[in-house]
């Protein structure tokens, strides 16, 4: 667990050495409430952690409620806010187009709510960052302070073992936040395709077959957050993570062999 003066520390150092502008992408389905306040949040907390080198990239995605006016709304109080807005669902599809719209010589991927608080970004500095790694901050992490449900667990665990057994991917949570170098991310978008949260896993099985250092590292749950419900339902969305890997794997011998790298 990260305490609150490590955070601050980290984040201040990381005002004074770090110069590698930073893509923030956040997906967003139905998040009317509250967004004005959560973006605000979101902001504050990049500045201090990244200092005025950043942007935020929010991707609506299907949604049926006011989210894109409200989406408008703030852009146009910040201009380091940059907003799409996508016809049909999925949060692979908003990382997607998020990647794709970045200008950032890095990006990170994660929620709009901040599940974490800074814990993972405040983890990143100047000096260590490394071309030819993805960070992975996990729930699962031997470190993590993240209380979940036992359906959670189970989902994240069914999935851990399947990655690591069919394509001998050792992360033990691939949805939670990423980070990763701009370019690394766009030269995988070729492999990376599905719609859906699986694109997370997708990123992590092609550049481990490429050759990058897939890492790990810990995280805490921030505590304004904790009483958000999850939308996993354990057999609806359990079909649909064993349909993901088998439809993987089976297209995973042909695209891996055409895939070199950078």
């Amino acid at each position: 667990m990260y305490p609150p003066l490590c955070g601050f520390v980290f984040c201040v150092y990381n005002i004074l050495t770090v110069s590698i502008k930073l893509s923030f992408i956040s997906g967003l389905h139905n998040e009317s409430s509250n967004l004005a306040l959560r973006v605000s949040r979101l902001v504050d907390g990049l500045e201090r952690c990244w200092g005025e080198g950043f942007e935020l990239i929010l991707v609506e995605n299907g949604s049926v409620d006011n989210t894109p006016d409200l989406m408008k709304e703030v852009a146009t109080l910040d201009k380091r806010v940059r907003i799409f807005c996508l016809s049909e669902r999925g949060l692979g599809l908003a990382y997607r187009k998020g990647i794709e719209m970045a200008d950032g010589e890095c990006v990170m991927l994660s929620a709009i709510d901040l599940p974490f608080g800074f814990s993972d970004l405040a983890q990143i500095s100047g000096g260590d960052i490394d071309p030819n790694e993805i960070i992975f901050f996990s729930k699962s992490h031997k470190d993590s302070v993240f209380p979940r449900s036992i359906s959670s667990r189970l989902a994240s665990r069914v999935l851990n073992f399947l990655l690591l057994l069919f394509f001998h991917v050792r992360i033990r949570d691939t949805q939670g936040s990423i980070f990763l170098c701009r370019d690394t991310a766009k030269s995988l978008l070729k492999y990376a395709t599905s719609p859906t949260l699986f694109f997370t896993a997708q990123l992590a099985i092609y550049a481990k077959h490429a050759g990058f250092k897939l890492k790990e590292l810990p995280v805490s749950r921030t505590p304004s957050v904790y009483d958000r419900k999850s939308t996993f339902k354990i057999i609806r969305d359990g079909i649909s993570v064993f349909y993901e890997v088998a439809k993987e794997y089976h297209r995973y011998g042909s695209k891996a062999k055409g895939y070199k790298g950078c």
